[in-house]
């Protein structure tokens, strides 16, 4: 792959670019959906992150063809809140940490680590 390259909502771009990615913001599926073609057509050698919205919105066709692609690789990124499992989830694994160092350690993240 020569590139990484983020395509995301627009008000994320930015985000991404300040790490030093390049990234392509766009307002809608349809948007995303003409960069991917032309990619395709261009036979650019790309590794794309997609943002998981534009990803499920986008066409069937369109995402067998990335999917058979020599050039693009195709990486999505999850978006939205974390689902209730998720946060339970990473509760228990915070309390295992903290029963196996015997340390009261707070995660970034935690809302409430005494409780």
């Amino acid at each position: 792959m020569n590139q990484l390259v983020v395509l995301t909502k627009t008000d994320q771009a930015n985000g991404f670019r300040l790490a030093g990615i390049r990234a392509v913001g766009v307002d809608n599926s349809e948007s995303a959906a003409k960069l991917i073609n032309s990619w395709l057509v261009n036979k650019e050698e790309i590794l794309l992150a997609l943002d998981d919205h534009l990803f499920s919105n986008l066409d069937q066709n369109l995402i067998n063809r990335i999917y058979h692609s020599d050039e693009l690789l195709l990486v999505t990124i999850p978006d939205g809140p974390a689902s209730a499992a998720e946060e339970q989830r990473k509760k228990q694994i915070f309390e295992m940490i903290r029963h196996a160092t015997g340390t009261q350690i707070n995660f970034k993240g935690e809302k409430n680590a005494a409780t």
